[in-house]
């Protein structure tokens, strides 16, 4: 055992210096990053990796399993993300058929550096890591699942590391959800005590980003970004760091970004349902809008007012403050403009149904 853990923090040292693991350290953990919007977590995707691959050697010990694939996973769950991750996972479903769990291996494979030599030197598997990452595998629970090492430091760092602690303290430790866990029948099991504050923290934050008006009006408009540009865009996006590609956004967009930049941006309308009426369900796929679908909503309406293309932005999702297996979930509508325009609300509202 002492020789798997030791080969196992040898490989992750050298994986976290490659440049697949390195490039975590400019795409923040946060989706919408603290230089856009002051107030939200510091935290990079970087560091959070690295805490989920020390957190799953621990696992592998309390769980009799394998370190060195174990540990791996972890470290590599997030190098499939493209810049603003859930942002691009929309534009990389579109363009590439599949989301970050599943773009592990293109990121191995394109990078410069020796990451797939050291995963053969160590014994291990590509493929194999890949399919724990996309929930394909029987460690997947502890790497893609409900309560997982992810989500366990995510929700964590997310709250520990945003300025001024606007929600407090965590009111847990990711080692106490190790220390809690077990495995039945191949389902995770974690200890109800801190299983009831890890969800309780998750409500908290998530509640507190879909509703905090910076954030919102961010990510709606970086999502507009990307939606004017999909048809310019290409695999090679989801290859850069998150001031890389606004960068790239910048340079095409300039109004949209500079805008976003000094905070110019409104959040119009945010409304909850329950359940979807029929116009808004036509623009919905799975748990989200659909690009495709709602990107010609954004330009009738910009045609129908004679708004600037890039000054509006419509988003429709599934609110993660009420996950799926706590019962039925909410739905959040969103209109961010530059303009506060009451047209554009009773136009947004008359195309919805609302």
């Amino acid at each position: 055992m002492k020789r798997e853990i030791r080969e196992a923090l040898n490989l992750i040292t050298k994986l976290e210096e490659s440049w697949a693991v390195r490039r975590l350290t400019e795409i923040d953990l946060s989706v919408v990053p603290s230089w856009i919007v002051e107030e939200l977590a510091l935290a990079s995707r970087y560091e959070h990796s690295v805490h989920v691959a020390h957190l799953a050697i621990l696992a592998s010990l309390k769980l009799d399993l394998d370190s060195l694939l174990l540990s791996t996973s972890g470290l590599l769950h997030d190098v499939g993300c493209g810049p603003f991750p859930h942002i691009s996972d929309e534009l990389m479903r579109i363009l590439m058929g599949r989301e970050h769990p599943h773009n592990v291996k293109f990121v191995l494979e394109r990078s410069s550096d020796k990451e797939l030599e050291y995963i053969e030197e160590f014994g291990l598997n590509c493929s194999e890591l890949c399919q724990i990452i996309a929930g394909e595998h029987e460690y997947s629970p502890l790497i893609n699942g409900e309560i997982d090492l992810d989500n366990a430091d995510n929700i964590y760092r997310y709250i520990a590391t945003m300025p001024s602690l606007p929600l407090g303290e965590p009111s847990y430790r990711p080692l106490e959800i190790v220390s809690s866990m077990w495995l039945e029948k191949g389902k995770l099991i974690i200890g109800q005590d801190v299983r009831k504050r890890w969800i309780d923290d998750r409500r908290k934050i998530y509640s507190y980003l879909e509703n905090h008006e910076g954030n919102i009006a961010a990510w709606v408009m970086l999502s507009r970004a990307m939606r004017l540009l999909m048809s310019e865009l290409s695999e090679d996006f989801f290859l850069l760091s998150n001031k890389e590609a606004f960068s790239l956004l910048a340079s095409k967009l300039p109004e949209l970004a500079n805008n976003l930049l000094n905070g110019r941006f409104l959040l119009l309308e945010n409304i909850e349902v329950s359940e979807l009426n029929s116009e808004i369900g036509s623009f919905v796929k799975t748990e989200r809008a659909d690009w495709t679908l709602i990107s010609g909503l954004e330009e009738q309406i910009c045609s129908e007012l004679g708004l600037e293309r890039w000054s509006l932005g419509i988003e429709i999702f599934l609110s993660k403050s009420n996950p799926a297996w706590k019962g039925r979930g909410l739905w959040k509508l969103y209109l961010v403009s530059k303009h506060d325009d009451e047209k554009l609300r009773r136009a947004w509202k008359r195309y919805l149904g609302l």
